[in-house]
């Protein structure tokens, strides 16, 4: 019995004095193309923007509650599509600094066979969890709704995962020019792009190419560029796409697990280590990158999902996304060990403990300086 389902039913024996609702807004870009009003396959020249509200019910009867483990229920309305003016006029709107805490913006890019609700409610999640308070964007690209399509048995999930990898190739001039347009209101120093899986791949290809974007960026580099388990291939990132990364953001920084069985499947479909799969210091000791390995790192949502889920997605991973809204808040990485919030592996990779902790420790006080210098 799911989390969700245990929530609902103690909400309904209860009433709502243990609980408390909290409504958030997300986002979204996207190139997926629309059939009678629908999004069902297929890509667009174009880009359309809109928002969605999300309403979430959370306990509030314990003692003491840790946003980066507790369970929550979600519903979520139908989105909003708005013209790009509008679009952008909102979120900027939405983007106070001082009602921010320096959050800055944050664009999430979604991996492979994530349908388009399915792509809001993850980027929704995430910010949810990391009590994020900065304007949230998901770039929802084309992609499968499910991990598996129908050719021939031998293929089940490699030709969903070969057609996701083109449309994601594809989809790259429509990832930069929502950066660009996001850029466009926003300077550069106080947006995050974060790429998961697939999306890694989509984002990374985008930024190394040449384009005005990246002459832009290396002119006036991201607050940071966060790669979550990023289906690349680790030769490849390492001699290719990672030194093209550096100019373009002031922190880069992978998280990588060992545990992820979807990168597994990856590696035998293309014959090659993953950059996300755990202990990426030995293949990537070289590189600029901060790298963060989260194999021994809790997940949310209790004992019996965390046995059979594929230790994938990024909207469940507390202890790498308590990390990650530290990057995005201006922690310097160097507070992970000083705080004992990590055991060092090398110069620039560390393992975090397994329980993220609740609220900020010592070291977070160095990472509101410097928030309040990204925001000025």
């Amino acid at each position: 019995m799911g989390v969700h389902l245990l929530l609902a039913l103690a909400v309904a024996l209860h009433g709502d004095t243990r609980t408390t609702t909290v409504t958030d807004t997300t986002w979204y870009i996207t190139n997926r193309a629309r059939t009678a009003g629908k999004f069902v396959g297929g890509r667009t020249d174009t880009l359309e923007y809109g928002y969605v509200i999300v309403r979430y019910r959370e306990r509030t009867d314990r003692a003491v509650a840790n946003p980066w483990v507790e369970g929550f229920a979600r519903s979520m309305d139908e989105p909003v599509r708005l013209t790009r003016e509008e679009f952008l006029v909102r979120v900027v709107q939405s983007s106070n600094p001082r009602e921010a805490r320096g959050d800055g913006l944050v664009l999430y890019t979604h991996g492979f066979a994530t349908s388009f609700g399915r792509a809001l409610a993850q980027g929704s999640d995430i910010a949810h969890r990391g009590r994020h308070h900065g304007p949230f964007v998901v770039f929802a690209w084309p992609a499968h709704v499910a991990f598996a399509s129908f050719p021939r048995p031998s293929a089940l999930i490699s030709k969903a995962y070969r057609d996701d990898s083109i449309s994601a190739a594809a989809s790259e001039p429509a990832f930069r020019g929502a950066v660009a347009d996001l850029l466009s209101i926003m300077p550069a120093q106080r947006l995050t792009v974060v790429a998961h899986s697939l999306g890694a791949q989509l984002a990374s290809e985008a930024l190394m190419a040449p384009s005005a974007l990246r002459d832009t960026l290396k002119r006036a580099p991201l607050h940071a560029l966060i790669l979550f388990a990023p289906d690349i291939s680790a030769a490849r990132f390492r001699d290719l796409l990672g030194p093209a990364l550096v100019p373009l953001a002031n922190r880069r920084v992978l998280y990588a697990s060992g545990a992820d069985r979807l990168l597994t499947v990856s590696r035998l479909i293309n014959h090659a280590p993953r950059a996300g799969q755990g202990r990426s210091e030995q293949l990537l000791a070289a590189s600029e990158i901060e790298i963060v390995d989260v194999t021994d790192g809790r997940r949310a949502q209790g004992i019996i999902r965390n046995l059979f889920e594929p230790h994938h997605s990024m909207r469940y991973a507390s202890t790498a996304l308590r990390d990650f809204f530290g990057v995005v808040r201006g922690t310097p990485g160097d507070c992970r060990a000083s705080d004992g919030l990590a055991a060092r592996i090398s110069d620039r990779s560390w393992r975090p403990a397994a329980i993220p902790p609740a609220a900020d420790v010592a070291c977070a006080a160095a990472g509101a300086a410097i928030r309040a210098a990204r925001h000025e």
